[in-house]
């Protein structure tokens, strides 16, 4: 990665805003999920998190830059840390969660232990503040700043120490970190795709966060085989897709299925959906442009419904427009013609035979691969 020129700031009011959404909206959930399940989502809680605000800001028209990102992603990370050997998701919080559920549980009063926990650790099982299921009460005053203490002494710890062993690796031994660049092109592609200026940072990140969500969601439903074959099925398909459109042109598809058979009034639909999808996002985006600059407030508010009546008119309008002229030019072209010729003709070469022998033999292998070596 390029190095910075300059120290910019990303502490501001949108990562305060940020820090609130991930600590009132996801912790909750993740701290649930680990409780109901006995899992958590490991380092996918992050990533999930910070995907899901750039997506809020990015539809109300709001700029992230990659520094406010990264701090987004570094809160995030308290979904991730586990209670102690708990495994559950939502740091101190969740241990506390679950403190009270063990105080009262017929294995603690079983054993006889349930009233010989100490205050300050939980209240006891008779508490009101356990009966009312509320953090709201003088009976947690002792635990709660017992447990902020530790979290204050534990900070101070870490930002100091860990602070003077980071400038010992990174300024006077210069260590790589190559892993630090992972999470750091991560931040990068999430902040372009608030900025209108994507690489190919955000194709690649895109892709493995869908085949991350589907890893994840299979492992919960089925098993750990079938995430895996799953995901590494869809991973093979998105990455074959991108590479298709980003080299090959929509008239060259239309050659190309025109010359395997493909029915021409199929193939025209199908290059003109190529063509058209991106052509209506540009429309969209200038005229998402244009009305702003007449003071139009776009973003994504509930006041601001009605609005959004003056981005769906002239949309219309032109893909209406749109749709005239190409129909008049199909016309004029002579579309339904029986006989029709193309001003590129596509031929095998040798090249093309070896790419489809060699694009079998890794499809077998596959197949050879799941069925005889997953267990």
């Amino acid at each position: 990665m390029d190095q910075p020129e300059q120290y910019e700031d990303g502490f501001d009011v949108k990562t305060i805003i940020g820090a609130i959404f991930i600590g009132f909206v996801m912790m909750p959930g993740a701290i649930y999920l680990g409780l109901v399940a006995g899992r958590n989502l490991g380092p996918a809680a992050e990533w999930t998190t910070i995907i899901l605000f750039t997506e809020v800001a990015r539809r109300s028209f709001i700029t992230l830059k990659r520094q406010e990102v990264y701090i987004l992603f570094y809160i995030a990370a308290a979904l991730a840390s586990t209670s102690g050997g708990l495994q559950l998701a939502g740091g101190i919080f969740a241990g506390k969660i679950w403190d009270q559920y063990f105080v009262r549980s017929p294995a603690a009063r079983g054993l006889g232990i349930a009233y010989q926990i100490p205050s300050w650790v939980v209240p006891s099982p008779d508490s009101e503040a356990l009966l009312k299921r509320t953090f709201f009460h003088p009976d947690w005053y002792y635990p709660m700043a017992i447990m902020m203490l530790g979290v204050v002494l534990s900070r101070l710890n870490w930002f100091g120490l860990g602070y003077t062993l980071f400038r010992i690796t990174s300024d006077y031994e210069r260590l790589p970190f190559p892993y630090a660049a992972i999470t750091a092109q991560g931040s990068t592609a999430l902040a372009e795709t608030t900025t209108k200026t994507e690489t190919w940072r955000w194709r690649v990140f895109a892709i493995g966060a869908m085949v991350g969500l589907v890893f994840v969601v299979a492992m919960f439903s089925f098993d750990v085989r079938t995430a895996l074959l799953l995901s590494l099925r869809l991973g093979n398909i998105l990455a074959v897709s991108v590479i298709l459109f980003r080299l090959v042109t929509p008239a060259e598809m239309g050659v190309a299925l025109h010359r395997l058979g493909v029915p021409h009034v199929g193939t025209f639909i199908l290059t003109t959906a190529m063509r058209y999808v991106p052509l209506m996002a540009q429309k969209m985006r200038n005229i998402t442009d244009a009305q702003r600059s007449r003071g139009i407030d776009l973003r994504v508010r509930w006041r601001n419904l009605r609005n959004f009546t003056a981005l769906l008119m002239p949309l219309l309008a032109q893909a209406f427009l749109l749709s005239e002229e190409l129909a008049i030019a199909m016309e004029s072209r002579g579309f339904f013609s029986k006989v029709r010729t193309n001003r590129r003709q596509l031929r095998f070469a040798l090249r093309d035979y070896t790419l489809t022998a060699a694009s079998f033999l890794l499809l077998a292998l596959f197949l050879w691969w799941e069925r005889t070596r997953l267990p």
